[in-house]
């Protein structure tokens, strides 16, 4: 729900941005202007960041293995997101947020994506029909 009140908010600015500068413009030399609109989006987005961040953190703090790593990682991945949100605040011409989206995805690959994989192929093998039975039913039945 709050995702969407976000998105609409943002589509409106974008909308009132075409006939009333708000979220940024540029002058007659080009040169870029950051409206009021645009520092308000940014203080939403760190302030969800970090109430993220900090109420998965917490719940890391109470769980052990695998859930509290996954738990760390999207932590980690809330907070980097927070850091450099803020710096982008003050250097709007440097693609910090885009960076903090790709580090932040590749923690999020590398850490959870990673680990539920190794997860779910490790139950399949614990199964009597896991993934070897598998293999060898669908191979030796000719059927492609």
């Amino acid at each position: 729900m709050r995702a969407g009140l976000f998105f609409c908010f943002e589509a409106v600015v974008v909308l009132i941005n075409l006939f009333y500068p708000v979220l940024f413009w540029f002058d007659e030399t080009g040169a870029y202007h950051a409206g009021l609109a645009r520092y308000i989006t940014l203080a939403i987005q760190i302030s969800l960041f970090l109430a993220a961040a900090v109420y998965t953190l917490y719940i890391a703090a109470g769980t052990k293995g695998s859930i509290r790593l996954r738990h760390m990682t999207i932590g980690l991945f809330g907070i980097a997101m927070t850091l450099l949100i803020a710096c982008q605040v003050f250097y709007p011409l440097l693609p910090l947020y885009a960076i903090g989206y790709m580090l932040g995805t590749c923690l999020l690959h590398s850490f959870v994506v990673e680990n539920e994989k190794r997860s779910i192929a490790g139950n399949l093998r614990k199964q009597p029909n896991g993934i070897s039975s598998r293999k060898r039913s669908f191979t030796s039945t000719g059927k492609h």
